[in-house]
């Protein structure tokens, strides 16, 4: 029998996954290698496909920092692949 997932426990993951993508933005820790970017910006665009944008910045207190994250990184990755 397959264990019964809840809505908590699908916000406390998805809640920690965001988290944990906010402070690798913040720290660049391992993103100079290209492999991880990749894998990285394939994990953003997961995100941003399964999930509004209000969705995932209601479950941060500081949303706007976050997303701030998300745009300059958005906007340094196509300056790098236009340039």
């Amino acid at each position: 029998m397959l264990p019964v997932v809840t809505q908590s426990c699908c916000c406390f993951a998805l809640r920690r996954l965001v988290n944990g993508t906010r402070d690798l933005l913040r720290q660049q820790s391992g993103l100079a290698h290209h492999a991880n970017y990749h894998e990285f910006c394939r994990l953003l665009g997961r995100l941003k496909a399964n999930y509004q944008l209000s969705e995932l910045v209601s479950l941060l207190g500081g949303g706007f920092s976050c997303c701030l994250c998300f745009l300059q990184t958005t906007t340094s990755s196509a300056a790098c692949w236009a340039g």
